[in-house]
């Protein structure tokens, strides 16, 4: 599964990604929307997109929607120590599947990757 992580903190972000890779997905790692826009716009496909809500030049439902558009297919997802009830209700419009709350569980972040994949490898039912 291919995934995008998006996180200002490089220690947050090398340890989700590492944690991911070890786990056999290819991860394409960013530290700022402007980095998570590239990778979106120009990186080929994505299947899941895990993003921290507060970054530098904008915030993760900047990249969330960003998504949206380009890969609508791709599961979502929303990691934060600190969101408002309005940016949680922000990223719910761009169809975030879960929140990790930090510090982030990276059972819970597996678990959700893994749920993920299952329900992209599911043959879809036959045309009646």
């Amino acid at each position: 599964m291919r995934i995008l992580v998006v996180d200002d903190h490089p220690d947050i972000l090398d340890e989700i990604t590492q944690t991911l890779r070890r786990r056999g997905h290819e991860v394409i790692a960013a530290a700022s929307v402007s980095q998570a826009l590239l990778v979106l716009a120009n990186g080929g496909p994505v299947e899941a997109v895990i993003t921290d809500m507060r970054l530098p030049e904008g915030s993760g439902a900047d990249v969330l929607r960003f998504a949206n558009r380009l890969h609508p297919d791709s599961a979502r997802f929303l990691m934060s120590g600190e969101a408002s009830s309005q940016e949680i209700n922000e990223a719910r419009r761009e169809g975030v599947e879960a929140i990790f709350w930090k510090p982030v569980s990276l059972r819970m972040v597996v678990e959700a990757v893994r749920d993920c994949h299952k329900a992209l490898d599911r043959d879809p039912l036959p045309a009646t």
